[in-house]
This record gives structure tokens, sequence and C-alpha cells, in this order.
């Protein structure tokens, strides 16, 4: 019976490569004081042999775990986000020597004290974090503790952190101005959850079209887009006959806001407008005239976790061109999708 083949190591690769225990230290932590093709002759020679770091090694000898945290919003009704936000993150630190973890945010237990239990704990190196507040008590401590971190989303603290948002404000603005240009007057707004950054943002950007037009503001305060389907369609329910659109922001809300309108025998695009913001293909397959407007999540994510490893390590990655504070356009999209 044969004996399993020690795991290859910097010294393996030395041996194999005819360069210094250094110098392969230096080439796989991306070091840029070698030359590419150094780097690369050592990365296809660690490739080969089957080396893995030793992360643990590399937390005692530099203090860092090269472990990005991704904080998991437990209030997030769309299994689409966290999805896209890692498969951005993880495209953008493939090859830096970075991970991610997921940190979910505990019931029972505030978000800030998901951020203090990872810092505390020293269990990564930088946060990724979404579901901004205006005045975020997460942001204000990470600030504090000089740990870096991005956002998704603006706060109140923008000049002090790094973000990538959607401009939500826009997109509400083009949409109500859309619909107006529809000889729609009587448009209903959905907005954001009250405590979330975003909301004031899609609110601006409706009440302005609104007001533009001279047309009586129309804004559900009783609940949010994150209410219930059944709770969603009571509100539909309950506006028959007053309200000539819909303006909402997410597409699991546009859901039961569209099925509800069509039991009632509403022809969406004739009798009653939709517009929404998606961020997956999903209502492109209802095949119906929608006024939608796409975020690209993935892109966000990607833009962050760039953003985060300049943070970490500047020596090595240098600041994106797009700089620290990174706002994605809304376009809005009046005529119907046609999947491919």
């Amino acid at each position: 019976m044969s004996t399993p083949s020690r795991p290859a190591t910097i010294k393996t690769i030395a041996a194999d490569t005819g360069y210094s225990i250094a110098t392969v230290s230096r080439a796989l932590s991306g070091s840029d004081a070698l030359k590419s093709t150094t780097r690369e002759a050592i990365k296809e020679a660690a490739e080969r042999l089957g080396y893995q770091q030793d992360r643990t090694a590399v937390r005692l000898k530099t203090g860092r775990t090269q472990v990005v945290a991704f904080i998991l919003n437990r209030e997030d009704q769309s299994h689409a986000f966290a999805r896209l936000m890692l498969l951005g993150m993880t495209d953008a630190l493939k090859e830096s020597g970075y991970h991610v973890i997921i940190i979910p945010e505990q019931a029972q237990e505030s978000p800030l004290d998901t951020v203090r239990f990872v810092v505390e704990q020293r269990a990564a190196d930088g946060l990724i974090l979404t579901h901004t507040l205006p005045e975020d008590p997460r942001v204000a401590y990470l600030t504090e503790q000089d740990i870096p971190f991005v956002t998704h989303g603006r706060t109140l603290m923008n000049s002090r952190h790094a973000y990538v948002d959607f401009d939500n404000e826009s997109f509400a603005y083009q949409a109500t101005r859309a619909l107006i240009q529809k000889g729609r007057e009587q448009i209903c707004l959905i907005p954001a959850p009250c405590h979330q950054s975003y909301r004031e943002h899609i609110i601006t950007g409706y009440q302005r079209a609104i007001t533009e037009a001279n047309l009586p503001s129309h804004i559900v305060h009783e609940l949010d887009l994150n209410a219930a389907p059944e709770a969603l369609e009571k509100l539909v329910l309950s506006q028959i006959g007053q309200t000539d659109a819909y303006v909402v922001p997410q597409e699991n809300a546009a859901l039961p806001v569209i099925s509800t309108l069509q039991r009632q025998g509403y022809r969406i695009g004739s009798d009653i407008d939709v517009a929404v913001k998606q961020v997956t293909s999903m209502t492109d397959y209802l095949n119906l005239p929608l006024l939608r407007c796409r975020e690209n999540l993935q892109a966000a994510a990607q833009t962050m976790a760039r953003q985060l490893l300049t943070q970490m390590n500047p020596n090595r990655f240098p600041a994106l061109s797009s700089g620290q504070h990174v706002l994605q356009p809304a376009t809005l999209e009046v005529f119907p999708y046609e999947p491919a």
C-alpha cells in the first residue's frame, strides 16, 4: 500500500523551480516587486504540485486572516440578493488570496452586535455591509475601530467610508415621469422600509416628478416593500378605482401587486401600469409591458470587493479609477423585454 504524498510546501516549490524560498513566498503573496514571468512560473508550479496556502501560518506571521466577511442581512426577502452579491465578491477576490465568509445577523441581536463580534474575534480583515441606515451604528463603529469596510448603500457619513449604491432617486424619478407621460395621474409608490437609507432617495425622486407635473402624491405609509404578499394584495384591493399606476422598487413586491390587479380584470399596460426595479430576470417572463429598471448587483459586489482589497492592501491592490464612492446609474426600459 503506497503512502500518501506530503502536501507541497514553499520549500517544495523552491526546489522545483530553482527560486529561493523568499522569492517563492513573495510570489505566492502577490508581490509586485517580482517580474511577472517569475510570479507566473512560481504560481504554475504551485498549482501543478497541489500547493495550498496554510492560512493559520499566514495569520501567525502577518496577523492577517485573508478573509472578507459578508454580513448577511436578516430582513431581506430576496434570496437572489445574497446570491448575486456573493457571486460578485468571489469573482473579484479570485486569485487575490482572500476568500469570503458569510456571517448572518443573529436573532435577538442588533446588526451592530454581529459586526462587533467579527471585529472582536478578529475573524476577518475587512467587512462588506448591506441595507444601510442613514445614521448607521455599524459604520460609526467600524470607522472608530479603523477596520476596512465597504457598504452597499449610502449613509449620512458618506465622506468617511467607501460605498457602492444604485441611483434609486433617478429610478423613481424616471419611472414616475414615464408613467405621467403615459397619462397616469394617480400614481402610487410602495416605498422601501422606513429605516433604510434608500427609502428617502426613492421618495425624493418620485416626489420631484409628481411636483413637476402638479399631481397629487400617493405614498403608501402603512406598509413597505418587505410586506407579506397578503398585505400587498390587501393594499391593491383597497385602492381599486383610486390608482392608475404603481411604482414598486423591488420585483418580489411587484409580483403580488401584478397578480392581484390581473385577478381583478385589469390589463397591465392598458388599464393600469406598473414600474418595477429588478435585480433578476424574473418579471421578464411575465410577458407584460412593464416599465423596468435593472440593478446589477453582481457588478456592484465586484466593485465593493475591489474597493475593500485596496483598503486592506493598498500596495498590492491600487485604487479603482471609479474611486471609493460609486453610484450605479439607473436606466429605465419602457418597452417590454423579450427574453432570448
